[in-house]
Parts: structure tokens; sequence; C-alpha cells
């Protein structure tokens, strides 16, 4: 008992403390922890809109380098005809897939809370299940989209305004292996509902901050292959 209310009391504290600071422009900060939401809108008209959550954080080492991480769970829908015996079948995928990253990257202060970034990640994106079925919707099989990997980067630039209000624009690159697909355990030819995996987009961020870290972060990604919208909670530190 006495442990939690030495807790409480300096938790506490260090709110009243962080309160009473004044909102001076904290500049751009690369320590930050991230949680949200993720909307993905495949370009690809075979598959479907999806939403799932997002976790993302960075650290920084000194006053130019800064390590990195993600992980969001997006809801992967589709369907698209493939030939069968006697006719054609539909290959049915639903299922959630799981995208990691982790990098390191470099900032340049080149003006008054303004920084020009570099970014390189490992990209990890899950696998995924999918069925084949007769036209009736009738099973018939089952199939698998295994995991893949590669790299990414991203060059770009961020900006404090005001005390409240950042932003920022960047290029990013994203190179990944094809997966495999297997059908009844024997590999087959690349699905036509999936691309290829390395795309160049472009990255419109945005930050509203309430003070005392916290703040609303807003991104968009935009390509020839996807669209991607994040909307969270930021806490700097």
């Amino acid at each position: 008992m006495m442990r939690t209310t030495l807790c409480l009391t300096l938790a506490l504290s260090a709110g009243s403390a962080l309160a009473q600071q004044p909102f001076n422009n904290p500049g751009v900060s690369w320590s930050y922890f991230d949680i949200g939401l993720q909307h993905v809108s495949p370009d690809n008209s075979a598959l479907d809109n999806g939403t799932g959550a997002a976790i993302r954080g960075s650290g920084e080492i000194n006053d130019n380098w800064h390590v990195f991480l993600g992980w969001n769970r997006t809801a992967i829908e589709g369907r698209y005809v493939v030939p069968a015996t006697g006719g054609t079948a539909l290959a049915i995928l639903d299922d959630d897939v799981d995208h990691f990253n982790v990098g390191i990257g470099y900032n340049l202060p080149v003006a008054a809370n303004t920084d020009l970034f570099f970014r390189v990640a490992y990209e990890r994106l899950g696998s995924a299940d999918f069925s084949i079925n007769t036209v009736a919707l009738v099973p018939v099989d089952s199939g698998k989209i295994d995991s893949t990997d590669g790299f990414s980067g991203e060059l770009g630039v961020r900006a404090a305004f005001t005390p409240r209000f950042e932003a920022g624009a960047s290029i990013r690159h994203v190179a990944l292996d094809d997966p495999k697909v297997t059908v009844a355990g024997n590999e087959q030819a690349f699905p036509p509902m999936l691309r290829d995996d390395s795309t160049t987009s472009a990255v419109l961020y945005a930050q509203y901050r309430f003070g005392n870290g916290w703040g609303i972060v807003g991104e968009g990604e935009l390509s020839g292959d996807y669209n991607k919208l994040f909307v969270g909670a930021r806490l700097s530190y």
C-alpha cells in the first residue's frame, strides 16, 4: 500500500511540474510514441479497403541520429477469378496482415525548428491465408501467401511552425520480395490481385500539440499502388 501511494504521489508531482512549465516552441522531437488507426485503400480493384491498429515510436541517440520502429495490423480482403478444372473458381482473401519495420535515421537541423531527415529500415510483411471456392462459394481448397521482407528509404523535412503545429513531407520507397504463394502445399504463380511490392510514395504529415508532450498526429501516404491514412495520439518525450 505504501509503495502504491508513493508511486501515485511521484506521478502526480511530475504531472504538476509539467503543467506549470511555459509552453514554448519545443521544436522537432525525434523521441515519441504513437498509437492510432491506419486505413489502407489499395489501388487494385480486386482488393477492398482495410482498417487496423498501428503502434510506432522513435528515440533519439544524439542530436543527429535516432532509431525507430513500427507495427500495424490491417485487414486485407478481396477476390479474383482463377482457372479450375471444368471452368473457373474464386480465390477469396480474407485475413489480417501484420507489417513490422525497424530502422535508423539521420536528422539535420537546417533552420530554427526545422529538420531535414533521411531514414532506412528493415521491413517485414506478414503472411495471409485465402480460400479457393466454386462460383457458388463452396470451398474446394485453401492457400497461403507467405511472409516477405525487404528494405525502405525515406527522405523528407519536418518543421515546427508554431508551439502547437508541426508539419512535414517526405518521399518514401519500399522494396519487398514477392511472397511465395501455395495452394494445397504446392507453389503457384503470383496472384494477379497482388502486384509487385516495390513502390514509391509521397508522405504528408501534421501534428497538433496540446502541451506537456501530448498531441494528435495524422499522416497520409499516396502512391500508385495504395493510399494510407494514419490518425492517432502522440506522446513526445
